[in-house]
């Protein structure tokens, strides 16, 4: 069974994405606190278990929140999957209390 911990639903974010964007950013920013601000994993197998967001639900959402510069990607190791960052100096315009 996988840990599931609550989500903080960063209302912040409603001016600028829509709900299931900010819902799928309000879960990487707290994936990136728990990974003490650094690199870290997110399948989208996870991601659906934690928000209800299905694969072709996040694949739009990804696309948009790279082009806002908001989160960074990475593919690392044997498989390689996909390692993100959030940028905090984009992101401290949303929710500086955070970042």
């Amino acid at each position: 069974m996988n840990k599931q911990r609550h989500i903080i639903f960063f209302t912040s974010l409603l001016p600028t994405l829509n709900a299931k964007e900010a819902l799928f950013m309000s879960f990487m920013i707290s994936e990136f606190l728990y990974a003490n601000k650094d690199w870290f994993l997110v399948t989208a197998d996870q991601m659906f278990q934690n928000t209800g967001l299905s694969r072709t639900q996040q694949l739009p959402i990804k696309k948009r929140l790279y082009d806002l510069e908001m989160l960074e990607t990475e593919r690392r190791g044997s498989p390689p999957k996909n390692w993100y960052i959030i940028n905090s100096d984009k992101l401290k315009r949303y929710i500086p209390e955070v970042v």
